[in-house]
């Protein structure tokens, strides 16, 4: 049997947090750069007249969907992995990737680029009707002089 010498002391208030103040801050200092180098970068694509397609798909949605749409965009900056429900590769496409929202019976997909593992570049957003996606979706090619 193993026996301990040291006693704890059950006295909450006889422990002294003055330095363990600063470790707190340090380590949620810490956590926060931590964070902020494992997130991702979500970026919108924009024309060069301006025109940026995701914002303006976000912008005509009403309220709830909105914040669905934003809180799925939330979830892929901040996961280390993130489930198929919400990011997935398209098949027989150049590396064209959508992110993927649901909200009650509405489905809505933006179509995206990874760049460098950290960068996200949104293209295009749509509300799905059918099983495959739109050709006319796919239509933004992945292109080294982007506005973003």
């Amino acid at each position: 049997m193993i026996s301990y010498s040291k006693k704890i002391n059950k006295n909450p208030n006889s422990y002294n947090f003055a330095n363990s103040n600063n470790s707190i801050k340090k380590t949620l200092q810490e956590l926060t750069l931590l964070l902020t180098l494992t997130m991702r970068k979500i970026k919108f694509y924009k024309t060069e007249k301006g025109y940026m397609p995701v914002k303006e798909f976000i912008d005509s949605l009403i309220d709830k969907h909105a914040q669905k749409v934003t809180w799925v965009l939330r979830l892929i900056r901040e996961l280390d992995i993130i489930p198929k429900d919400y990011l997935k590769k398209l098949i027989n496409t150049n590396d064209i990737w959508e992110v993927r929202i649901q909200s009650g019976n509405n489905i809505f997909r933006i179509l995206c680029f990874i760049e460098k593992d950290k960068i996200i570049i949104l293209t295009n957003g749509f509300i799905k009707k059918t099983q495959k996606t739109p050709k006319k979706k796919l239509c933004y090619q992945k292109n080294e002089n982007w506005n973003i």
